[in-house]
């Protein structure tokens, strides 16, 4: 994976204005061949690559093929403008000229290749092009240069790459944090007001997880207002004593679970009991208390204390934290995983715009961080990564943890129904 180099190149180059002319051959005035491809949009230059720049862009690829071993590639989509529509093609080599036509839905999926001798494969539409010289692209350009994303708050690390993708693109996106994305999508669309042209947000519970849109996952732990203390009181939000996804992350670490896509929650009726007998035990030693309860009661001033859920936190002057050990468990709460997924608003962008770029191999690699517990997609990416102690602990808290897709949404629907009477010993929770 070279992207860190990748990027000062590509940025280098972009920033530079041609030194020579060219003719379509690639070759200079001088007769020297100090690039490999010419990208031209409607008879207009886009981009001149040498052969260091394209090799700089490539990215590792994970054939799904076991037959297939991993290679490195370029994808094509990322060295072209972005189009709203693509007529057709047009292909040069030394010994004549190919015109494609119908290619939009199978550029997405193409790739440049480099073969021997520094040569390079164009792969598309299932046809293998041998080392074209010059790609005349034809249609429509998007004729903007700045694009708004309106991005969760506590989404920090993708902003990053954005900004790379920006680059590659020749366009600038504005990265603006929006809390209640969903209510002012539909207060803006009824008042006609300008609408975002991506937005980056957690996956509501209620919906089906879509893989197709999710770019990262988010790992929620607890805030704290000092850094590195001893949680012995958590604080959840008014009006929520019994709260479904901490009872969840209680029943899960009695789990030994291997997928976050398959929690394998004991629903058996001593593990229900157990996780309801620790919690119980939280509540009636105020070790669990609601927001109200806690800033009225002078007893806490001096309390150890941290809010949970984080994102119902997000606006207080706080810092994230491990997930506490309660009482009467081995380890930790199970953190709470969050599918973090982007959303194309525009009807005219070409579709996988941004998406495809946040889910290379080779993006995916860079997405974990420790500091924000965020994590890629694809953890296939982190197999060809060292990881530091922290990084592995939170790769490991990962494996612990769950998704909140919709096949558990009902799960959490039915404590949510049935906590109350659980606690109070009547009740029994789905099977």
């Amino acid at each position: 994976m070279k992207l860190s180099r990748s990027i000062l190149l590509f940025l280098l180059a972009m920033a530079s204005s041609p030194l020579f002319s060219h003719d379509s051959n690639g070759l200079d005035t001088n007769g020297l061949n100090n690039h490999v491809l010419d990208i031209y949009v409607n008879n207009i230059l886009w981009h001149s690559y040498s052969s260091e720049d394209l090799d700089s862009l490539q990215v590792g690829f994970h054939n799904s093929e076991l037959t297939e071993p991993d290679f490195t590639a370029i994808p094509f989509p990322e060295l072209l403008p972005l189009m709203s529509e693509i007529e057709g093609i047009r292909l040069f080599f030394h010994s004549g000229e190919v015109f494609l036509s119908s290619v939009s839905d199978s550029i997405r999926t193409s790739a440049l290749k480099e073969g021997p001798e520094g040569k390079w494969d164009l792969s598309l539409d299932g046809s293998v092009y041998h080392n074209p010289g010059r790609i005349e692209l034809y249609g429509t350009a998007l004729p903007e240069k700045e694009l708004l994303l309106w991005s969760e708050p506590g989404l920090t690390g993708l902003d990053r790459q954005i900004d790379i993708w920006s680059s590659l693109h020749k366009i600038r996106v504005t990265v603006k944090e929006v809390s209640d994305i969903d209510t002012k999508l539909i207060f803006r669309k009824m008042t006609g007001d300008l609408m975002p042209d991506f937005v980056l947000r957690f996956q509501d519970p209620a919906e089906p997880y879509e893989e197709g849109n999710t770019v990262a996952f988010l790992l929620q732990s607890v805030l704290t207002p000092v850094k590195e203390q001893e949680t012995d009181t958590l604080v959840l939000p008014s009006g929520h004593k019994l709260h479904p996804d901490l009872f969840m992350s209680i029943l899960a670490s009695l789990s030994d679970r291997v997928s976050p896509h398959d929690p394998g929650w004991l629903t058996d009726p001593d593990s229900i009991k157990k996780a309801s007998a620790i919690y119980l035990e939280q509540l009636l030693n105020r070790r669990i208390v609601e927001q109200d309860d806690f800033f009225t009661d002078e007893n806490y001033r001096n309390t150890n204390y941290a809010f949970f859920p984080s994102g119902s936190y997000l606006s207080l002057i706080a810092h994230p934290a491990d997930l506490p050990l309660l009482r009467g468990l081995e380890r930790p709460l199970s953190p709470r995983v969050l599918p973090v997924q982007l959303q194309i608003k525009r009807e005219d962008l070409p579709a996988g715009t941004l998406i495809d770029f946040l889910k290379l191999p080779g993006i995916q690699h860079q997405l974990l961080s420790a500091e924000n517990r965020q994590l890629p997609e694809h953890t296939e990416a982190l197999k060809h990564r060292d990881l530091n102690d922290e990084e592995q602990q939170l790769y490991e808290d990962w494996k612990r943890g769950y998704i909140l897709s919709d096949s558990n949404y009902a799960f959490r629907r039915e404590i949510e129904q049935n906590l109350p009477d659980l606690l109070r010993g009547e009740g029994e929770l789905p099977r």
